[in-house]
């Protein structure tokens, strides 16, 4: 159920130099605004968005206007230092709330090194929330905070506040089942509770307060860097676990996606038996002859990136035996040596050559034989250098293989000219490319899903790895027992917290489902339904059949303005020009509006008013940008 919000007034000053207040009718009435064009009815929308999805740190470089981002948020025609001003004042049921957001800084129109006009040089942007008049202030990254874990602005203000910009956009990505990364993250925007993640991030801060208690009282060095390293590897060991858990519920739709596929594949080479001909026949069986020469080059590419090493190994055998007998004969390396003489030599007391009788009296004599082991030759490198070397013959012929390629390519292209020369029929040809087109995305998925599942495995791997290895720390340090217990109660809680959050996915697209279809139903007819899932993606049906390209532009974007409605979490609904493309539903779309909220806000051109506005509101209030 959506939080009820009132918005009283919303007050621009200096904004991309628009200067005006729209102040909305009284609780239980809807307020249409008539707006020439370039009055500011997209600044107004993308103003909003930006002050409730960016915090104050943040806010600088994020502000888009339609299809710009990063846009100048500063007054552009304006020189010098200037200040501008957003005042966004609403209520729920116990407070008053007013937030306000000043950005100071100056519009330059230079040209950068780039030849880019530099545009906006923001110096500060402050955010403040006023609560019951002054009875409660926050100010700069807690305001962002506090509105969204009270009223989840930050993950709703994309669909409270709506335009054609924004549902074009979103039809295009919502209906593409193949943009699975969106989908997943829509789902998770709206079904995270920020609550939860609050809970979560202060039972993280409490482990860190229990291990830093825990050090503190360690009787000696040894033991805290004991508990460091229980420490260390449990953050290990969480960031193991999320990216585990991340790469699970990315796997999930994409196993969805590879079915639907393989069922769109099935059907597609039904139809092309049904139409096959003679010509079809002819030319598949050159295309699967084309494939195959393909996959002998894939084969001997693999086979050749394989071998290099090998026949870069294979060198001159003659050279090399000439290299060597240079080295034995010109390098007067000396004959090996009796390492047992040498021994004997120096041990024996006194000291005497056991070659030639001679006492070794002096230390010069001494350590000459003390040393003769690093003057001569080993017995391996004498054999090395003896030794004839052998190889083995050389396996590869390059020319062989050049003259194999020349006509493995001459029979490519003879056939692709004979595959080119059959000529199909339209239907025949437009059923080859989508087949083409479904097996190539088939492919695309099911490279990622091996992927996600080589990533599965191992990260599997390294969280039972890890456990064992944070559990064998902890066993071997009795001191620690006392916290253990603690932080496995933190952890239990955690898992909850992250059960319980799964949960709420499954059941919000359930809702939002069926909210969606219920909506269409009411505005284009009952013949008309809506279906939302993770893995069919966002589509409008008609008569229980479902597609994309059901029910046209209009029913397109009759079906975006729906979805808004389903998944946002406040009510009101604030939106540009809901009309312009809806066509003969205008009247249906009014009512639906005016019954399913307590508040709508409508900016209108003039002209956009006929069979929609009256629905909203019968007294639309004119709005002109003023001067400073």
């Amino acid at each position: 159920m959506a939080q009820d919000v009132f918005f009283e007034f919303i007050d621009i000053k200096g904004y991309r130099g628009r200067n005006f207040e729209l102040k909305m009718n009284p609780p239980g009435e809807h307020t249409v605004f008539i707006m020439d064009g370039n009055t500011g009815k997209t600044t107004t929308i993308e103003l909003i968005r930006w002050c409730f999805k960016h915090k104050e740190s943040e806010a600088v470089g994020k502000f888009r206007h339609m299809w710009i981002e990063p846009a100048h948020v500063l007054d552009m025609m304006k020189h010098g230092p200037q200040t501008c001003t957003i005042k966004i004042s609403f209520s729920d049921k116990k407070h008053r709330y007013l937030f306000t957001r000043v950005t100071k800084g100056e519009y330059l129109n230079e040209i950068d090194d780039n030849k880019k006009i530099i545009g906006d040089r923001i110096n500060e942007v402050l955010d403040t929330l006023e609560i019951d008049s002054g009875a409660d202030v926050i100010s700069g990254d807690r305001v962002n905070q506090y509105l969204r874990e009270q009223f989840r602005f930050g993950q709703s203000v994309d669909y409270f506040c709506f335009d054609g910009e924004r549902a074009r956009d979103l039809l295009i990505k919502a209906s593409d089942v193949d943009n699975l990364d969106f989908l997943t993250s829509l789902i998770n925007t709206r079904a995270t509770h920020p609550i939860l993640n609050h809970y979560n991030e202060q039972l993280e801060a409490l482990k860190r307060k229990i291990y830093t208690k825990a050090k503190s009282r360690a009787p000696d060095r040894k033991i805290k860097e004991y508990i460091e390293k229980i420490e260390d590897k449990e953050g290990e060991l969480k960031a193991a676990r999320d990216l585990l858990r991340s790469n699970r519920d990315e796997l999930a739709p994409i196993i969805e996606a590879i079915r639907l596929k393989n069922d769109e594949i099935s059907e597609l080479d039904k139809k092309r038996i049904q139409i096959q001909s003679e010509k079809y026949s002819e030319k598949l069986d050159y295309e699967r002859q084309i494939d195959s020469i393909k996959q002998k080059w894939r084969d001997k590419r693999k086979f050749y990136y394989e071998n290099s090493l090998n026949w870069l190994s294979h060198i001159d055998t003659e050279y090399l035996n000439k290299l060597k007998h240079h080295v034995r004969e010109v390098g007067k390396l000396p004959e090996p040596y009796r390492k047992d003489l040498i021994y004997a030599c120096l041990n024996h007391k006194p000291p005497i050559c056991q070659i030639c009788g001679r006492e070794l009296d002096d230390d010069a004599s001494y350590n000459h034989v003390k040393e003769l082991e690093n003057l001569v030759a080993s017995h391996e490198v004498q054999s090395f250098l003896a030794d004839k070397v052998k190889v083995d013959n050389i396996i590869f012929f390059p020319e062989k293989e050049y003259e194999l390629l020349i006509a493995q390519y001459q029979t490519f292209k003879e056939t692709e000219t004979l595959k080119n020369a059959i000529v199909l029929s339209d239907e025949d040809n437009e059923l080859v490319n989508h087949l083409n087109t479904a097996k190539n995305a088939l492919e695309a998925l099911l490279s990622r899903k091996r992927d996600f599942e080589s990533n599965i495995q191992f990260l599997s791997n390294e969280v039972i790895r890890l456990e064992g290895e944070k559990q064998e720390l902890e066993s071997n340090l009795g001191f620690f027992k006392e916290y253990q217990n603690v932080l496995k109660n933190i952890e239990r809680t955690q898992d909850t917290i992250i059960t319980t959050q799964e949960s709420m996915k499954e059941k919000t697209i359930g809702i939002i489902s069926s909210v969606l279809s219920e909506s269409i139903s009411s505005i284009l007819g009952p013949s008309f339904s809506a279906n939302f899932s993770k893995d069919h993606g966002l589509l409008l049906g008609e008569n229980n059949k479902f597609s994309p390209e059901i029910g046209g532009m209009s029913g397109r974007i009759i079906l975006a303005y729906c979805f808004a409605e389903a998944m946002t979490l406040i009510d009101p609904i604030i939106i540009d020009t809901p009309s312009g493309n809806v066509g003969t539903h205008r009247d249906p779309l009014g009512q639906h509006l005016n019954v399913n909220h307590n508040q709508v806000i409508c900016l209108c051109l003039p002209h956009e008013t006929l069979n929609f506005a009256p629905h909203i509101s019968k007294n639309p209030i004119e709005i002109e940008n003023r001067g400073e």
